[in-house]
């Protein structure tokens, strides 16, 4: 009977609450839904997703490989960890010429000496001879197109000589005082990775960077007007102080509008190669879709001319992005 009760006066203040002014059952709301097929808006991706998206599928078939983007100061691409550590070969002639014109002014002239003995036999070569007078945009020029180890060599003891204050040094002592700046500005650089015992990139075990490192050593020469001039050209006719004369080519395939590998939005930079090294390139190239610059390295590369193949087909995936 008790039960009863409670259950007739729940059921009366319910009706009263349903009748009475002041209360009012409200329901709980539904859920609302969209309306059917309605598309889910999906963010825009940035330009520089954009092309990261676009490399994600690449398979480099170089030992090592970047895309590294100027504008972004983001890595597009990289086929292994950055802080890799690489032998860049001929590339550290980028890092000789910068460093010497800290000290050298581009038009000071100087005279080719002894430094030549320290040139090894199978180097590529400016063909410079002892005795030879030169201005220095021309030995940095003779550095970065045919690759000249024996300008490099000269660079490098002339500017040893102006840092020691000591026009009479010694060539090797000289040299020496060179490679020492060469590593204490690597520091100053943050190049943390790089430790150079040589001005041409002769291989040595204790010669090396690293894939960052290689990208801030382009940056930084491309910051350089002489530099950034000198790996744009192609080849150029030279007189030497004796009379004789020949014709530099820049060893960079990219820049030669008769080679296969010609590709007109190359601006450079330097090729390199030693059996550790593999045949290596480091690429500036301007990014197809606006006015920044794109740094592309590949290195342990198999034969001379996969280098450019493969630069280009890197560049043909930032060129096949379409800008939404």
């Amino acid at each position: 009977m008790k039960r009863q009760f409670r259950i007739l006066l729940l059921w009366i203040l319910f009706v009263a609450c349903t009748i009475l002014p002041g209360c009012t059952y409200v329901p709980s709301p539904s859920p609302t839904l969209p309306p059917a097929n309605t598309p889910t808006s999906v963010p825009a991706l940035s330009l520089t997703d954009q092309y990261i998206e676009a490399f994600r599928t690449y398979e480099s078939t170089a030992g090592i490989c970047s895309v590294y983007d100027t504008e972004s100061q983001i890595y597009l691409y990289t086929k292994q960890a950055v802080s890799t550590r690489i032998y860049p070969a001929s590339t550290t002639k980028l890092f000789t010429a910068w460093v010497a014109l800290q000290h050298l002014s581009p038009e000071e002239t100087v005279v080719v000496g002894d430094e030549l003995n320290r040139v090894a036999p199978d180097s590529s070569i400016a063909f410079l001879q002892k005795g030879y007078t030169l201005c220095v945009a021309s030995l940095i020029e003779g550095m970065l197109l045919p690759s000249g180890n024996d300008a490099a060599y000269v660079v490098a003891c002339c500017a040893g000589r102006k840092i020691a204050r000591n026009d009479y040094l010694d060539y090797n002592a000289a040299i020496t005082v060179f490679m020492d700046e060469v590593n204490r500005q690597a520091a100053l650089q943050n190049l943390q990775g790089t430790h150079f015992v040589s001005p041409d990139g002769y291989h040595d075990a204790n010669h090396y960077t690293t894939v960052e490192d290689l990208v801030k050593i382009a940056t930084l020469a491309l910051t350089n007007p002489t530099i950034s001039k000198y790996v744009q050209v192609a080849k150029e006719e030279v007189r030497f102080s004796d009379g004789s004369h020949v014709v530099w080519e820049n060893t960079n395939l990219l820049l030669h509008p008769e080679s296969p590998f010609y590709l007109k939005d190359a601006i450079g930079l330097k090729t390199g190669y030693t059996k550790a090294a593999g045949y290596v390139l480091l690429s500036a190239v301007h990014n197809p879709h606006s006015e920044s610059l794109v740094i592309v390295l590949v290195a342990k590369c198999p034969t001379p001319e996969s280098r450019f193949a493969e630069t280009i087909s890197l560049y043909n995936v930032l060129k096949s992005v379409e800008i939404v």
